[in-house]
Formats: structure tokens, C-alpha cells, sequence
């Protein structure tokens, strides 16, 4: 399949005389979002119908080198999307068993799926999630983002715990589900929830997709 959305590109700080420029083009402002955190503001644009996503970022680089242009490209969640042995995480890393304080105080933030808080292991930890999905989205289903969440502040229900229980998770939901089911993550989504973390305090940012 495609490795971006077929007929977008997206813009970061794009300038009134570019707009209007590129309006004459032929090419529509999709929307719009202020990103303070990262100091960007984002706008996705539709191509216009003659040209493809990688032939109308050529065109725009070539015209306006002060702006960064890319086409919106897709993310695939990467890994197992079945919850790992309980002791997996300190096999994986090899730390030794850490107790249910480890982590105070410590925010980390992850870009992937929803959580499902209601998995056994994560009940008592700190989560705080939002999603970054356009409206009307569906959601991809959340066995990746679980998985990571247990990775990293498991309880220890079960016999094992995640690598810092202590922590506090924050997600972004970045991921929705194409029309096979497959979890699903483009720019725009990505940048929304990096923007939120960044500002958010967020220490470290796990990133666990591909694209």
C-alpha cells in the first residue's frame, strides 16, 4: 500500500504570500493547527488532481525554500500486539525487579495506540490519555499501546512489573484503524500528540512505529 495519504501534502509555517500563491495552483487549505511547543504551525493541503503528493512537494520546496514541505506520510505500529510474559520487561532491558515506587515523579510520554487502563497490571498506574484523531476517526484497537504502557509502568500483577511502576504515562492516541483494521498514524496526528507530550513535561517520548 501507499506510504502517505494520496492526495496530501503538509506544510509547516506557511507564509500569507505562499498561501495565496499557492491557492492560484490549484492546491486547498485542509485545515490548520497551532503547535506552540514544537514552534510549528502545520497545514495540510490538498494537491491538485494532476499531480501526486511527491511531485507537488518538489513543486512547493522548489518555490518556497524557506518553508518545510513533505507529503503526510503513514506510520505503522511496530512490535508484538499481544501482552508479553509478565517478567518480559526485565529480561528485555535486564534490570532487576524494580519496586512499585520506581519512577516517581518521572513523566514519559507515548505516541501509539489508546491504552486499555482495564488490563490486569495496569490498574493503580498513572495514566492520562487524550486522542489526536480527526473527528469522525475510528480508533485502532489497542493491544500495541497496552503492551507498551505494561512495558514500561506495569503493576506487578501476576508476578512481574514494568520497568518504572512509579511513573506517570502520558498517551497520545495517534493511531486510527484503515479500512482493513490495520493501526494507522499519519503527520499531522503524530505532530498533534508530539506538540501535547512536549508540552506536557513528558521526560522521554517512546515511538514505537515505522513509516
Amino acid at each position: 500500500g501507499r506510504d502517505y495519504v494520496p492526495d496530501e501534502v503538509v506544510v509547516a509555517n506557511l507564509t500569507d504570500d505562499a498561501r495565496s500563491d499557492i491557492t492560484l495552483l490549484g492546491f486547498v487549505v485542509l485545515d490548520e493547527q497551532q503547535l506552540e511547543s514544537l514552534g510549528l504551525t502545520i497545514t495540510r493541503v490538498r494537491v491538485p488532481r494532476q499531480m501526486t503528493p511527491p511531485s507537488a512537494r518538489r513543486l512547493l520546496a522548489s518555490r518556497y525554500p524557506d518553508v518545510l514541505v513533505d507529503v503526510n506520510a503513514l506510520y505503522r505500529a511496530q512490535g508484538q500486539l499481544s501482552l508479553p510474559s509478565p517478567d518480559y520487561p526485565s529480561k528485555l532491558i535486564g534490570w532487576g525487579h524494580a519496586p512499585i515506587g520506581c519512577g516517581q515523579d518521572i513523566r514519559i510520554g507515548v505516541l501509539d495506540t489508546a491504552v486499555d487502563t482495564a488490563t490486569p497490571g495496569l490498574g493503580g498506574a498513572h495514566i492520562v490519555q487524550r486522542s489526536f484523531l480527526p473527528a469522525g476517526a475510528k480508533s485502532a484497537p489497542t493491544e500495541h499501546g497496552t503492551t507498551i504502557a505494561s512495558i514500561l509502568i506495569g503493576q506487578g500483577s501476576g508476578g512481574g512489573a514494568g520497568l518504572l511502576p512509579g511513573a506517570r504515562l502520558e498517551v497520545a492516541s495517534v493511531f486510527g484503524a484503515d479500512s482493513a483494521g490495520i493501526p494507522m498514524a499519519d503527520v499531522v496526528a503524530l505532530l498533534g500528540g508530539l506538540d501535547w507530550l512536549v508540552g506536557s513535561g513528558a521526560r522521554v517520548i517512546n515511538m514505537s512505529f515505522a513509516g
